[in-house]
């Protein structure tokens, strides 16, 4: 078939006409008498541009006696953003379901932990933001890991806990999904997870982002799956011992019976029973520190978020120990520099904001190394601080427009007293006007590397994320003592998943992103570009991205970064310039435009998402 006819076909173009025309013009010879045909040919164009004439004469009609333009057209009513397109598709096929906007995010979510296994699942952890529009409330479900309550600062000093059996923190992710529809779910829980287990059972295509994670991972840390992680390797090896590529087949069968005796029994066949004293066995065998207690905890936090207000738009975000505050306080001092696209139009306008950008990271960066688990260390007057529009403005006074600074002068001005005058990223906005965002993960690539032979599960190595003295694990983070190791405390986390809601309570931006150290930062600039910079968020998610975290006093870019640009940071504002390898972290977006009242969404290129939309009526 030949690619036209099999356009044809598609679009739905041919139906005999097309092709009809094609033999009239190859097979009629030119001393040929002209058929009848040619006259009915004749015919049937009239009566099409006659009927053209009118349907245009009518909508002129209709929008002159008040028809406004869209009215009768299908419109994009919902959308689902996940970093896989078929996890985008579940999710959507939920909300066609009738499912609710939380129902959209766990389907999504448990479809991304059977196809990027490599970034979150099970054996992790989760923050969830919930916005319902009626009644314009949110709320903000904290599944985060813990340390277990065996563990001690002391048990880790000079131990390795970057991956392996140290690095297993307490897992709520699957509570904080049951929790979550418990309160906000429609559809029947176990409907949920039909797409997962199909997935994982049957098996699927091993996606382009978990294989460059296997060879990144096993490179960077210098690991051999077969030798050292021989659980893991039975399911992303191929025959030879070698790693899976890219397409090739990967079936879970333990993860899939696992997921469907949640399914069944809810969270308690995981957390209790049978199962989760084979699991906890298996743990321990490695070396582990979780126990059955670690199971008997509340294992989830239910909050109210932080809310920050620019303009007209109140954001959402989730409080410590996420990277909320830190994206707050960013997107806080750049507001007052009123952005608009002229700040992007030239390369010398587009680096003297980007300068601006930067230092605000410095500064927000430089209150970061103050923050911990509020359960453990005293936040309050920092939170406090960190939430309010005046502190916001006198750092934005201490921005130097000029010049940038070393580190001392940030953590010397967030450093003075303050008295107050006056966080695998999914998306979903529901037709009902209900957004979540959810921020999931098992830190690194496939985590501690330790998967549980009897349930499937890729366990996480997020107590990497704690701090001990003198030493950094990843993302080279400062070692801070907020973050310290303690029993049953939640190590510092960027994840910050944010909700945009304007004046009438609608959703406007739902964002998020994975990445590290790196989201707060990415999560930031994207919502400026898309807010301000009056970006469209196709625009926004693909430009290329810069990241400062103040320790190292470095300005790192992502590789095809304006190179004239950085030499305008380096040369004229004198930031000093560190290239990165890979790309800066991954982010989903949903939008709606204020005045045409249509969502865009857009997931990922960096990670081979597609977002999914829902389409309707409009009203």
């Amino acid at each position: 078939m030949s690619t036209d006819e099999a356009v044809g076909e598609e679009e739905g173009l041919g139906d005999g006409l097309m092709k009809d025309g094609d033999a009239l013009n190859t097979k009629t010879s030119p001393d040929k008498t002209a058929c009848p045909c040619g006259r009915k040919r004749s015919i049937i164009i009239a009566v099409v541009v006659l009927l053209g004439a009118a349907f245009v004469l009518g909508l002129a009609l209709g929008l002159g006696f008040g028809l406004k333009p869209g009215q009768g057209q299908r419109l994009a009513i919902g959308a689902v953003a996940a970093d896989h397109p078929a996890c985008s598709r579940v999710g959507r096929d939920i909300l066609e379901e009738g499912g609710s906007a939380v129902d959209a995010a766990i389907a999504s979510l448990l479809c991304d932990g059977v196809r990027q296994p490599h970034s979150m699942g099970l054996g992790g952890g989760c923050f969830i933001m919930v916005y319902q529009k009626s009644p314009r409330k949110a709320e903000f479900i904290n599944g985060r890991e813990f340390a277990p309550l065996a563990a001690s600062l002391d048990k880790f000093i000079n131990k390795t806990f970057r991956q392996g059996p140290l690095s297993i923190a307490v897992p709520p992710e699957a509570m904080a999904y049951w929790e979550a529809h418990q309160k906000y779910g429609k559809l029947p829980w176990a409907t949920l997870f039909e797409p997962a287990i199909k997935m994982a059972r049957d098996g699927h295509p091993l996606s382009n982002s978990s294989a460059r994670a296997l060879e990144l991972m096993t490179r960077r840390f210098n690991v051999s799956l077969k030798m050292e992680f021989p659980e893991l390797c039975k399911f992303f090896c191929n025959e030879q011992g070698g790693l899976k590529l890219e397409g090739d087949e990967v079936k879970l069968p333990a993860l899939a019976k696992t997921l469907s005796g949640i399914a069944k029994h809810g969270p308690d066949y995981l957390y209790k029973g049978e199962v989760a004293e084979r699991l906890l066995q298996e743990i321990e065998q490695f070396g582990g520190l979780l126990t059955k207690a670690d199971f008997e905890v509340n294992l989830t936090r239910h909050e109210r978020p932080l809310e920050y207000k620019y303009g007209d738009l109140t954001m959402y975000v989730p409080g410590a120990p996420s990277g909320g505050p830190v994206m707050g306080l960013i997107l806080e001092i750049l507001e007052g520099f009123n952005f608009t696209p002229a700040d992007i139009e030239t390369p010398a306008a587009e680096a003297a904001t980007y300068h601006k950008i930067i230092e605000a990271f410095k500064f927000a960066y430089a209150d970061r190394l103050k923050l911990g688990d509020p359960h453990f260390v005293q936040l309050h007057d920092l939170i406090r601080k960190m939430t309010s529009p005046a502190y916001a403005a006198s750092l934005r006074k201490k921005i130097d427009l000029s010049r940038t600074h070393n580190t001392n002068y940030y953590t010397d001005v967030t450093g003075e007293p303050w008295d107050e005058q006056g966080t695998a990223q999914i998306n979903v906005l529901a037709p009902n006007g209900d957004a979540v965002a959810v921020c999931s993960t098992i830190n690194y690539y496939f985590g501690s590397l330790l998967v549980s032979p009897s349930t499937g599960i890729i366990l996480n190595n997020e107590m990497a994320d704690f701090s001990i003295p003198n030493v950094s694990y990843l993302d080279n983070l400062k070692a801070v003592p907020p973050n310290y190791i303690e029993p049953g405390k939640q190590p510092l986390s960027s994840m910050a998943p944010a909700i945009f809601v304007d004046g009438a309570g609608d959703p406007r931006l739902v964002i998020g992103s994975s990445g590290g150290a790196r989201i707060s930062t990415v999560n930031a600039q994207v919502a400026a570009r898309i807010l301000w910079l009056k970006q469209s968020v196709e625009e926004a998610v693909r430009h290329k991205r810069f990241h400062h975290q103040l320790f190292p006093d470095k300005l790192k870019w992502e590789p095809g970064f304006n190179q004239d640009i950085l030499d305008i940071l380096h040369n004229d504002y004198g930031h000093e310039l560190l290239p990165r390898t890979t790309y800066m972290a991954v982010l989903q977006a949903i939008y709606r435009d204020p005045d045409t009242r249509q969502i865009h969404a857009f997931s990922d290129e960096r990670k081979k998402g597609v977002a999914s939309l829902m389409y309707g009526d409009a009203l």
